[in-house]
């Protein structure tokens, strides 16, 4: 399991902005860290019948124009919800063509976008991934200034006309990707307000899975 550490300070970071109740028998941050540790152990070894381990994914060089994933291996999805003072984690083989051209759509303001005054975006919660989606396999999300985002499932990177790595910023209200914050750490990035037209010679869509490129024809 890649880098648990990074998702489930996220969630604790989000549990806490959002004020959500937590288990009166977990006082502390460390606490609340290895109660989901334990959760996911459990039943990651239940489901695989076998011991599992827990590793940081690294990133050996910037994004370039060949699909990558973070691993060679059959690939599961982990999905953790924490509702209710109660944490569940549900486990599936990840099913989405990843091999493939996408289609892929950015969506204008009118169509669907993101409320920078709406805290809820900033978080990841259930079902995002199925807004405004339709038939593409990923769409961009814009928000009402026109800027881009994120994808329903991805963070967004390019490359601007001086070879460097661009990336929306975070005051655009989205969400903190794990993958996004590993590429800020390792490489020389650019975050900014964005537009559509910047994503014109190609862009990447990542997620703590993959890097993939979208080619514009």
């Amino acid at each position: 399991i890649y880098d648990l550490e990074e998702h489930l300070c996220r969630l604790i970071s989000s549990i806490d902005e959002l004020g959500f109740e937590i288990s009166p028998q977990i006082n502390e941050y460390m606490e609340l860290l290895l109660f989901f540790q334990n959760q996911i152990k459990n039943k990651a070894q239940y489901f695989f019948k076998k011991s599992v381990g827990f590793s940081r994914s690294i990133i050996k060089q910037e994004p370039t124009n060949k699909f990558s994933l973070i691993t060679s291996a059959e690939l599961f999805k982990l999905r953790i919800i924490y509702s209710q003072k109660e944490a569940s984690v549900d486990i599936e083989p990840y099913t989405r063509d990843l091999t493939k051209a996408w289609q892929v759509k950015v969506l204008a303001p009118e169509e669907f976008h993101i409320k920078t005054d709406n805290p809820i975006w900033k978080h990841k919660f259930y079902p995002r991934a199925q807004i405004a989606l339709n038939d593409y396999d990923e769409v961009i999300w814009t928000n009402e200034q026109g800027h881009i985002c994120e994808g329903s499932f991805t963070n967004v990177f390019f490359y601007n006309t001086q070879g460097q790595l661009c990336t929306p910023s975070l005051d655009s209200n989205i969400l903190p990707g794990v993958m996004r914050s590993k590429l800020i750490e390792s490489f020389d990035v650019i975050e900014g307000h964005y537009y559509p037209k910047d994503l014109q010679n190609g862009f990447f869509l990542v997620n703590s899975m993959f890097v993939k490129y979208i080619n514009i024809p």
